[in-house]
């Protein structure tokens, strides 16, 4: 409403408003201004695409999931094979809130989107990527990294 009552302020005193209803004109402007801070506290909600966690598309979901739980550091299981790293994955992923394995299986395991994750698990997609982020740092914790 400040933004609202500062607007009115200087729109009025420039002479810029030939307001006929004063009511009406602070009531759109005020209707204006709370669409656009909604739009920008859903759009701070979604995380950069920086920021956001999945692998590339050339990249082996499993070894990039390995690499984010174990933030790259050396560990035995750095040098172990594949079908190791997803039965240790696994393992840790089932001790996970039942959320967070289902987001990170459908996500990094199975590759699909983020919208199409959340269809299936009735969550938004920005839902998902905050589950996502959630259960790589907790499986992070677990591991080790």
């Amino acid at each position: 409403m400040q933004v609202t009552y500062l607007e009115a302020y200087v729109a009025l005193r420039e002479a810029r408003a030939e307001v006929r209803s004063l009511k009406a004109w602070l009531q759109r402007v005020a209707e204006n201004n709370l669409r656009d801070a909604i739009a920008a506290l859903r759009a701070a909600r979604r995380p950069p695409p920086e920021l956001r966690l999945q692998p590339g598309p050339d990249e082996d979901p499993v070894l990039w999931l390995h690499r984010q739980a174990t933030s790259g550091g050396t560990t035995p299981s750095n040098s172990a094979s594949r079908s190791e790293m997803v039965a240790v994955l696994r393992a840790e992923m089932a001790n996970l809130p039942p959320i967070y394995a289902d987001v990170l299986d459908l996500v990094i395991m199975r590759g699909l989107g983020h919208v199409e994750a959340g269809a299936k698990l009735g969550r938004t997609r920005g839902a998902v990527y905050l589950l996502q982020q959630r259960a790589v740092e907790m499986l992070r914790r677990r591991m080790g990294g």
